[in-house]
């Protein structure tokens, strides 16, 4: 991982996590794992494959917008330095 890469990812925390986002996941984590309870082979296999491709376009998007919006505000920072 880079340096922007593991800023994102939590791994260098610049400052602590706000509570929301950790109810929010809490709430989806507990959704998940009671759907889990309901389903059973193929179902339950479409519905790990959804939820593991719908993290990874998350974390994708996320992370590429965190690059962006990191590179504008270097482009800014220059600009404000001439």
């Amino acid at each position: 991982m880079d340096f922007l890469e593991n800023l994102f990812s939590g791994n260098i925390v610049p400052i602590n996590e706000q509570i929301f986002k950790r109810d929010m996941q809490k709430k989806i984590t507990d959704a998940e794992s009671e759907l889990l309870k309901l389903l059973d082979g193929k179902d339950k296999e479409l519905f790990e494959s959804f939820v593991s491709t719908h993290i990874k376009l998350n974390y994708e998007t996320a992370l590429e917008n965190f690059r962006i919006g990191f590179k504008f505000a270097c482009k800014l920072n220059h600009e404000g330095l001439k």
